[in-house]
């Protein structure tokens, strides 16, 4: 049901069908009709009122029904609207004078809800919560059990209207919590978009400063690049100058030694004049001594032509140009063997002696069952200790000469002569006069025999441990010396100015001690460090060229250890 706008009622635009019989039920013309708009009050079927009497039907459920409703309008709405007591009966507290007419008292209830409530409104907001409430069939529901009055009840349209308005008042209050928490959402998206764009802000300003760092950053880079291009070019200008000035003064020095030693010579020539010639003891003296000062004068400096790295680099050149050599003859010799069927069976150990160190290294190469890989270990061995041994012997033994002959080897015999009985200084130049005017000798033809010894020796065990004719190795043979006379050329030249152009110390070019009773690796190193070579193990021979100095106080070290082959290398073939 619900009102017009002038307080009629008017049916609910419902169809026929939606109607139960339970509806509603028009008013009769005897029943109670409103104060306000001269409507009949509804009446619920099963609450009629006994006119006559003038008091409710008394039954149980409809007692029941009325405390509930007292107890759901609470003590302060039974202040307010205090139910009439029944007319009859003991429990009738009413004065006479109270029974007032209902359609009044209830006016003047609804007229302390105050003036400016629109009862019409309120009348039709509260019609359309109860019809808003009917099911499909046209009866009530809700979760709480509704009271039912009678029709002439004073409070049967004073309580539907109260209804209505709480319907109107707990939709009003949920709609207000609905606005007030989609507020809060609002003002919670609106406080993450702004922070949001607060760091968008942030990281936006960040980005710039890492790109101006970056710029930055990359300008510095261009400006070292730029400087380091600068200091490059004047690198290399500083190289060619240096190289320069190192010509002009390697060339000073030899104008320097050359003219001491001419000074001498003539001083040695005139010194008979000199003294016949004079009348007096003392002058002669004099004249005599003169030369000998002016001599020692034009030496007396400690200036190095050549630095130490350059001769280490130059001993490292020979020892790679033999390991060169003796793994192009290894690998010519292979192939040699495998294109010739010619046999040969002379046995290379009849050139040693009995006690000599690399017996073992030839009677190892006669075993059959020996794998290629370790005759090529035995081989080396073997080719390294012939050259390094010659080379020694002929060239690096001498501390005077820059070569040994059975001419040189007095010159050698002076000079530790010198070494002995002069100062450090006077010992040096002499070893530097010597070696300077030694070097134009070149000791080539000299080293002929050499050469053609140690090429001999090699191309024998070659023969032997490939079981070959010598025949088949000439083309070998042929490298074998020209490299070797390479080699012996490049020694020479070390030997020079190990003794010609360092004057600060005393180089010399050095192999393992002879007399060392086995390997001592402070004085030595292995040929191969990965064939666990132990102190005390057996020298079986020389593998490569090392370096020693020695300062004025008498102090030696190396600058370079040489190598040497021990008895761990028989151990790694497997034949001891």
């Amino acid at each position: 049901m619900s009102t017009t706008n002038d307080g009629q009622f008017r049916r609910s635009q419902r169809k026929p069908s939606q109607m139960s019989s339970s509806s509603l039920t028009p008013p009769q013309d005897h029943e109670k009709r409103s104060k306000y708009n001269n409507q009949p009050l509804p009446v619920h079927p099963s609450r009629k009122r006994n006119h006559s009497q003038g008091r409710a039907v008394d039954k149980g459920p409809q007692e029941q029904k009325k405390r509930k409703l007292e107890v759901l309008l609470g003590a302060s709405r039974e202040a307010r609207f205090p139910l009439i007591p029944h007319s009859r009966g003991q429990g009738s507290r009413v004065p006479s004078e109270n029974n007032y007419d209902i359609s009044q008292k209830q006016h003047n209830e609804l007229d302390c809800i105050g003036d400016n409530v629109d009862r019409r409104a309120m009348q039709a907001r509260g019609a359309s919560t109860r019809e808003s409430a009917m099911t499909r069939d046209g009866k009530f529901c809700s979760n709480t059990p509704t009271p039912v009055l009678r029709s002439e009840s004073p409070l049967s349209s004073l309580t539907a209207s109260t209804t209505g308005q709480q319907a109107g008042f707990s939709e009003a209050v949920q709609t207000s919590r609905g606005h007030g928490a989609a507020e809060e959402e609002h003002e919670i998206l609106t406080e993450s978009l702004r922070s949001s764009r607060d760091r968008e802000e942030l990281l936006e300003h960040k980005l710039v400063t890492a790109e101006a760092e970056m710029q930055k950053a990359i300008s510095k880079l261009e400006q070292a690049h730029v400087t380091i291009q600068q200091q490059w070019s004047y690198l290399d200008e500083n190289k060619k100058e240096r190289a320069e000035l190192l010509g002009k003064l390697k060339q000073a020095i030899d104008n320097k030694m050359e003219l001491g030693a001419r000074i001498l010579i003539q001083g040695d020539t005139n010194e008979p004049a000199t003294t016949t010639g004079s009348r007096n003891a003392g002058a002669t003296d004099a004249l005599a001594v003169a030369p000998q000062k002016i001599s020692l004068g034009v030496f007396d400096n400690a200036i190095d032509r050549v630095p130490e790295v350059s001769v280490m680099g130059n001993v490292d050149d020979i020892n790679e140009a033999l390991e060169d050599l003796v793994s192009d003859v290894l690998d010519d010799a292979a192939k040699v063997r495998t294109s010739t069927s010619a046999r040969h069976s002379t046995d290379p150990r009849k050139q040693f002696n009995d006690d000599h160190c690399l017996m073992p290294i030839l009677n190892a190469l006669t075993k059959a069952e020996l794998t290629e890989a370790n005759r090529g270990l035995l081989l080396a061995a073997f080719f390294h200790h012939v050259v390094i041994e010659l080379l020694d012997n002929f060239i690096f033994c001498g501390e005077g000469a820059t070569f040994t002959t059975t001419e040189t080897a007095i010159l050698n015999e002076l000079f530790d002569h010198v070494s002995e009985n002069e100062s450090w200084i006077v010992s040096q130049r002499w070893r530097a006069i010597l070696a300077s005017n030694l070097s134009e000798i070149r000791p080539l033809a000299l080293s002929e025999d050499h050469v053609q010894q140690a090429a001999q020796q090699i191309i024998q065990c070659i023969a032997w441990a490939h079981s070959i004719s010598f025949a088949s190795l000439d083309a070998i043979k042929q490298r074998i010396v020209k490299d070797l006379t390479v080699i012996f050329r490049d020694a020479h030249e070390l030997s020079v100015v190990t003794k010609r152009d360092i004057l600060s110390t005393r180089i010399s070019v050095a192999v393992a001690p002879r007399s060392l009773g086995g390997f001592d690796p402070r004085y030595a190193e292995t040929a191969w460090s990965g064939m666990d070579a132990k102190a005390g193990d057996n020298v079986l021979g020389l593998y490569s060229l090392g370096l020693i100095k020695r300062t004025q106080v008498g102090a030696t070290s190396y600058l370079k250890l040489p190598k040497v082959s021990t008895t761990a290398l028989i151990r790694y073939v497997g034949y001891q």
